[in-house]
């Protein structure tokens, strides 16, 4: 068929173009949002992207996140994933699952309550995971006086400088009247990752969800750390050696031919299903990995912790 006397064949392949453009010009960040339990995380991941992360029914049923959710938005030319981390010491290892590969830690304290036993958790995990790049959203202001929000201010000064963390810009705000949210916005478009990262090496993509969907079966989700996946590559799981076949690659609802390294990323697997599969195995190119027999491990100790 033609169009305005250019043939179809052509405009697809300008189409597929102009969107492999678009999403290379866009910046690609991924945000943690982390803090103590019930301090308004996911209250504020719903205010910037208008999706409720928490969607397990025992999570609806008693108020509190316990496994990762996810969300995106986009600000300008920049877009987001938000990983909404469980804050309730219990999950701490669903917390690591989500933090691991983090590019900006959203840090919630709520005005009404202050620094928390996870408050302090959480900082020394991304200390100690080497994520730079801090903003602290004082939420809840619409509970609290001017005065008791500048008294916070101060407190998490001292508390974040233990930490490593200098400088630390603090964003009050309120999920419930928005305000506060523009200057979040910006803050993070500021902080926004400008560099695609190279995909070297073999692929390699630790696991922090799977899942089935009906009609197409098994989904592992993460975000990839090295290497390109393309659409009927074979894979192994790390754990077991066993093969999977690559069916679909999808970006945040897209379809895509191709992975892109630290960009969250479901695939849709064929030749496992979701029962063998865990938050925690990894996916890895064809015969480039083998299991160890010895780890070399450093170890760094928290500011409060007690002799080992």
């Amino acid at each position: 068929t033609e169009w305005g006397g250019v043939r179809k064949p052509i405009l697809d392949r300008l189409a597929i173009l102009f969107s492999f453009l678009w999403h290379r010009s866009m910046s690609y960040t991924i945000i943690g949002v982390i803090g103590h339990i019930d301090h308004g995380k996911t209250s504020l991941v719903a205010a910037l992207t208008g999706v409720d992360t928490d969607s397990h029914p025992e999570e609806k049923r008693r108020g509190i996140t316990i496994d990762l959710g996810f969300a995106t938005f986009t600000h300008g030319s920049d877009q987001f994933a938000l990983i909404d981390a469980p804050g309730h010491q219990k999950y701490i290892g669903n917390l690591l699952a989500g933090v691991s590969a983090v590019d900006v830690g959203l840090l919630v304290v709520a005005c009404d309550q202050g620094i928390q036993a996870q408050t302090l958790e959480h900082a020394a995990i991304l200390q100690s995971l080497g994520v730079s790049k801090l903003i602290v959203a004082m939420s809840r202001i619409d509970l609290v006086d001017e005065s008791t929000q500048l008294e916070l201010a101060e407190e998490l000064e001292l508390f974040l400088a233990e930490f490593g963390f200098e400088d630390i810009p603090r964003v009050p705000l309120s999920s419930v009247t928005g305000e506060g949210l523009d200057t979040l916005r910006a803050l993070l478009s500021e902080m926004a990752r400008t560099t695609e990262r190279t995909a070297t090496g073999h692929f390699r993509m630790p696991i922090d969800r799977v899942f089935t969907v009906e009609g197409r079966g098994c989904v592992a989700a993460g975000s990839p750390w090295s290497g390109v996946l393309r659409v009927g590559d074979q894979l192994q799981i790390a754990r077991t050696g066993q093969l999977v076949r690559v069916r679909e690659i999808e970006v945040h609802g897209s379809d895509e031919a191709q992975s892109r390294v630290g960009v969250r990323t479901a695939l849709n697997l064929a030749g496992a299903s979701a029962t063998e599969l865990a938050r925690g195995d990894e996916l890895v190119s064809k015969d480039t990995h083998s299991p160890a027999s010895r780890i070399l491990v450093e170890l760094k100790m928290f500011v409060d912790a007690g002799e080992i």
